[in-house]
């Protein structure tokens, strides 16, 4: 009688289900990957898509030369606000709504202040608060700085202030979870 011999397999052997499921979640893995480039870059395209418009529009309308710094305010609309050179050397903001296609304010930089001028006026003001950011912002039909910033009390506090330094009449402060 002959004896079978058991023949030796590949030391690379694996069973099927380990390879599929390999397959499987790398071919998963490959497709959530695309589809978050994909969603970055087209959430990346329409948040700077008007930039393009709002730049055309105002080297259209207004006497500003040089466009420096695009930033956008979503407040009740949404707010272009350039900052650039007018024609005799001197810098100036100018607020634009693309939507409506108009230009809202144009202000010579005598007219306000400088952020970090902004800044310096309201750390004098609130003592042993945590600044996190200012800029500039469009609430009520005026021109304003934003400054966010954590209190005393521990609340994040979005505050406006007109271009000139003075209190504007909206502050909102949201108590953090802990």
């Amino acid at each position: 009688m002959k004896k079978m011999t058991k023949l030796q397999s590949s030391p690379f052997t694996v069973p099927d289900w380990v390879k599929w499921t390999a397959i499987i979640t790398s071919i998963l893995f490959v497709l959530g990957l695309s589809l978050s480039i994909w969603i970055y870059i087209d959430v990346y395209h329409d948040r700077t898509s008007s930039h393009a418009q709002a730049t055309t529009l105002v080297l259209e309308k207004t006497e500003l030369e040089t466009i420096d710094d695009v930033s956008v305010y979503h407040g009740k609309e949404t707010v272009h606000i350039m900052e650039g050179a007018v024609g005799n050397g001197r810098s100036a903001l100018v607020y634009v709504q693309v939507d409506d296609q108009k230009v809202l304010n144009v202000i010579q930089d005598e007219d306000y202040l400088s952020i970090s001028e902004m800044k310096d006026i309201w750390k004098e003001e609130c003592d042993g608060c945590a600044f996190r950011d200012i800029q500039y912002g469009y609430e009520e039909g005026e021109p304003v700085f934003e400054i966010t910033y954590i209190d005393q009390q521990d609340r994040y506090v979005f505050n406006y202030y007109g271009l000139d330094g003075q209190s504007f009449d909206q502050r909102f402060a949201f108590k953090q979870n802990q």
